[in-house]
């Protein structure tokens, strides 16, 4: 029963790590190499547990189902993966990264400022935001939106936000110009605290070889700000 325990826990494992990195992922931007090993993990699980002896007949013929049914979802969506990059090309794929990129600045963007009061807000940060998404915009304009739907539908949702960026600036500049001298007080305190867990996030305790000298130059003008 161990053994039928142990091939058990390796379908949950292999479960796990395709929802986590191919599930609702663009295939285009999926490492294939990645897929392989799952796939060859799962036809290893499928072998021993045709091989599996001291089990009840039930439960055997019911691992080998599931290591069967993992099989065949993984070397289709291989198949797929494959296609789709074919297809694409290289530079249909490096928009595609690129484009991926742009989501995690957006949903930074969300987390930090959606539904937040404009005047607590960090305009370093935003700007920070906005730095970011600019070269990704040109480079999927540059690498694949002439040619390819998809890449045109990304480019107009990235440039839609770089526009509301740099609108939100402009809004929360105002709004910290309108705010009375208790209420920028109280403001600039907010700013401070959150620079310092930030600091203590991206920075203490962390190699120096691993960080981001643009976050660390962030943090300095908008503590100079504050100061």
């Amino acid at each position: 029963m161990a053994n039928l325990q142990a091939l058990e826990h390796r379908l949950s494992h292999h479960d796990v790590e395709y929802q986590l990195h191919f599930a609702g992922r663009s295939r285009l931007t999926r490492d294939l190499s990645r897929i392989d090993r799952l796939l060859a993990g799962a036809q290893a699980v499928l072998a021993e547990a045709r091989q599996l002896s001291g089990v009840p007949a039930p439960q055997r013929a019911a691992l080998v189902g599931k290591a069967e049914h993992q099989s065949g979802i993984y070397a289709t969506e291989r198949d797929a993966i494959a296609a789709a990059q074919r297809e694409a090309g290289p530079a249909g794929r490096q928009a595609a990264v690129a484009a991926q990129r742009a989501h995690y600045v957006v949903h930074r963007y969300i987390r930090h400022f959606a539904g937040q009061s404009r005047s607590t807000r960090d305009v370093f940060l935003l700007l920070d935001l906005i730095a970011c998404l600019e070269p990704l915009a040109a480079e999927m304009e540059r690498l694949g939106a002439a040619t390819m739907s998809s890449a045109q539908e990304e480019l107009r949702w990235v440039q839609t936000h770089l526009a509301q960026f740099r609108e939100e600036r402009k809004a929360i500049a105002q709004a910290s110009t309108d705010a009375s001298p208790d209420e920028q007080v109280s403001v600039l305190a907010q700013i401070a605290n959150g620079l310092f867990a930030s600091y203590r996030t991206h920075f203490a305790n962390q190699p120096r070889v691993t960080r981001r000298p643009e976050l660390l130059a962030r943090l300095i003008q908008s503590a100079e700000q504050v100061g």
